[in-house]
């Protein structure tokens, strides 16, 4: 199976909203990580750690979150906050 493809441009029906997701991916190393849209389960977008809402900077792959997405400084799209929902 291909990889899904990064969100590289904005779509306007993605930003300013909240969107259930799950986290594809984390690494605590860098902070980094994409979360796959449940409503679009073919983009994926990024994240750094300092948008977890609780602050906590960590978040385990697989779990349930909302996200409100934003344009990044490259002109893609990013996550801006992510909330984690309970399981």
């Amino acid at each position: 199976m291909a990889p899904a493809p990064r969100s590289d441009r904005p779509s306007p029906d993605l930003l300013g909203g909240v969107h259930e997701a799950a986290v594809e991916s984390f690494d605590s190393a860098s902070g980094l990580g994409e979360l796959r849209l449940i409503g679009q389960p073919d983009t994926l977008v990024r994240f750094h750690c300092m948008v977890i809402a609780d602050g906590s900077r960590e978040v385990a792959v697989g779990a349930p979150v909302a996200a409100r997405l934003g344009i990044a400084p490259d002109g893609g799209v990013e996550a801006r906050s992510v909330i984690k929902l309970s399981c």
